[in-house]
């Protein structure tokens, strides 16, 4: 059936992107769960071609007032783009097809999704070469066309983007700023403990509704909302009781949270 004639689900759902996985909803739900050993795979290999490459390519360069001749074949023949570029086209279909399968089925169950906008660059602690090198931009702008081109195809769907600062680090509900650790989100004003892309799910579809939070608002205004908000929970003393309605206790919520079957 084209995409064009699909259905969409009746769902609204807030969404996570990832690294690991192409989306965790906000109800822990998982979407392209292997994204991150695909990623993994091709940018290590990558990086072990261009190492080599640019061994092969010093040896060249050296050779170019001694040997002319022998540098040109060396070029030719081992500094080529014509294998490099298919490959890259072959990594890059293989990285689109997990993309484009895991929206595809979050628009079979929803309606509407709510995503960070990530069309600027929020500063941030880098995570170091290695990982900077796998997370690429490149398909972080792959996976926001996807969303934009599939939510048009499929009758009925929209996309609802949102300001992408902090929702990582806000507690989605008394909107505390919190700390990620790992997989884990701990908010230390109502001392709860939770799946830190669940969380960040959360907080993505409850900032469709923040009428404090825009869309184009720069993040430094919006830490600043937050620790404000931040600093008037404290000063309550005691924390919620609407932060942890399952009565879950500090470090046991991950433990004790049913687990969720990954698509």
């Amino acid at each position: 059936v084209p995409a064009e004639n699909k259905p969409c689900g009746t769902r609204t759902l807030g969404l996570d992107k990832g690294y690991t996985e192409v989306f965790t909803d906000h109800n822990g739900r998982r979407y392209g769960k292997n994204l991150g050993k695909i990623l993994t795979e091709v940018s290590d290999r990558r990086n072990l071609k261009g190492k080599r490459r640019n061994k092969i390519r010093s040896v060249k360069e050296k050779l170019e007032v001694k040997n002319p001749k022998k540098a040109a074949r060396i070029e030719k023949n081992n500094l080529g783009k014509v294998k490099f570029n298919r490959a890259k086209k072959r990594d890059e279909a293989v990285i689109r097809t997990e993309v484009r399968t895991a929206v595809h089925v979050v628009f079979s169950r929803a309606r509407e999704v709510i995503i960070e906008d990530l069309s600027r660059n929020i500063p941030g602690k880098s995570k170091g070469p290695k990982w900077n090198r796998r997370l690429s931009s490149w398909v972080k702008g792959e996976t926001q066309t996807a969303i934009e081109e599939i939510s048009t195809r499929r009758s009925g769907a929209a996309s609802i983007e949102v300001n992408a600062a902090y929702t990582s680090q806000e507690h989605h509900r008394c909107g505390c700023l919190g700390r990620r650790e790992g997989d884990d989100f701990h908010c230390e004003v109502c001392r709860v403990v939770e799946s830190a892309d669940r969380n960040a799910a959360r907080s993505i579809l409850k900032r469709r509704d923040d009428t404090e939070i825009t869309r184009w608002m720069p993040h430094r205004q919006v830490r600043t909302i937050l620790e404000g908000r931040t600093l008037r929970r404290r000063n309550l003393h005691l924390p919620d009781s609407s932060c942890n309605p399952e009565g879950l206790s500090t470090e046991s919520e991950l433990r004790n949270i049913p687990s969720v079957d990954p698509i």
